[in-house]
């Protein structure tokens, strides 16, 4: 009898074994997942662009090189990461089965695109692991710009941004314009960045004392802890255009980026018109955002991806 209680004992444990062997192999990756990026930045005097990709923990990959198609002059920089493991596994992030990592790539200024073209476009990279294994990973989209004139319309005069999605920027009108529109560089970002604006004069008159140095007036600090719906302002998507504004008049802008989105963005916010003289220009705002990566993201994410192939 307690030959069978021993043996029966010895074969629910080799069961729960293999059940828990077979669920941890479930989880894997075949290969490292790079996430999504939109990403818009100049180079003419180098440029620094982070990609994130997510592995297995038992088989952490590092990247050594990264080629991209067209581009001359893309250096990985030393790895990157906020915290070490036990077995010294560099990463961002710590999942269930998974590590969040990242590799930063440098654009010199020296090299470039072979094309008078003013900027480079590529949403795929050649990635090269210390392991020896080779990946042509999708990274989002990515465009790289030769610096351009500055047409000055604007100046910024205070930006500020928080770990909330939320950022602000007020500006300045060096000289009498029109705004025609106000844009993110990819449509498909429409859902994912909202946007709101403040053109009341006699109300933003009161950001004269930036000029001075002085502090912002207390709405914009109330704004700031209010919750999304709550923010003054008119979106950008209910007829408002065109703008038209004055010489040292004011533009504030509250912009606000879904955080359950898992893409990562760095490009700029586009302001475009004309100037009363009757030049057409582009101003720009810059902003980086990341998403939140809770673990119900992660998992949703490569179901989507193993669906995919």
């Amino acid at each position: 009898m307690k030959e069978r209680v021993m043996w029966g004992g010895l074969v629910l444990i080799c069961m729960s074994w293999v059940s828990n062997y077979v669920y941890f192999q479930s989880k894997q990756l075949e290969k490292p997942i790079f996430l999504e990026h939109y990403y818009e930045t100049f180079v003419d005097e180098g440029a620094q662009l982070t990609f994130y990709y997510l592995t297995n923990k038992k088989n952490s990959e590092e990247v050594s090189r990264v080629v991209i198609e067209g581009l001359e002059g893309v250096d990985v920089m030393a790895e990157g990461g906020e915290f070490w493991g036990e077995d010294e596994t560099n990463f961002i992030h710590e999942y269930s089965h998974h590590f969040l990592k990242s590799v930063t790539l440098e654009f010199s200024e020296e090299f470039g695109w072979d094309s008078k073209e003013a900027s480079f476009t590529f949403e795929n990279i050649s990635v090269y692991f210390q392991d020896q294994t080779h990946l042509v990973e999708d990274v989002g989209k990515v465009t790289l710009n030769r610096l351009p004139e500055n047409d000055g319309v604007f100046e910024n005069r205070m930006s500020s941004s928080s770990n909330q999605h939320r950022s602000d920027s007020a500006l300045l009108a060096n000289e009498a314009l029109t705004i025609e529109e106000i844009t993110v560089p990819w449509p498909d970002l429409k859902e994912e960045v909202e946007i709101k604006i403040t053109f009341d004069q006699e109300k933003l008159k009161e950001l004269d004392a930036l000029v001075a140095g002085g502090n912002p007036p207390y709405w914009m600090d109330e704004a700031a802890s209010k919750e999304w719906d709550e923010v003054p302002g008119t979106p950008i998507d209910q007829g408002v255009f065109p703008l038209r504004f004055d010489k040292n008049d004011w533009l504030h802008l509250n912009m606000y980026f879904h955080p359950d989105r898992a893409s990562f963005f760095q490009f700029p916010i586009l302001l475009k018109g004309t100037t009363e003289a009757g030049k057409t220009f582009v101003d720009s705002i810059p902003i980086i955002d990341s998403p939140d990566l809770e673990q119900t993201v992660i998992n949703k994410m490569i179901a989507e991806r193993e669906g995919e192939n």
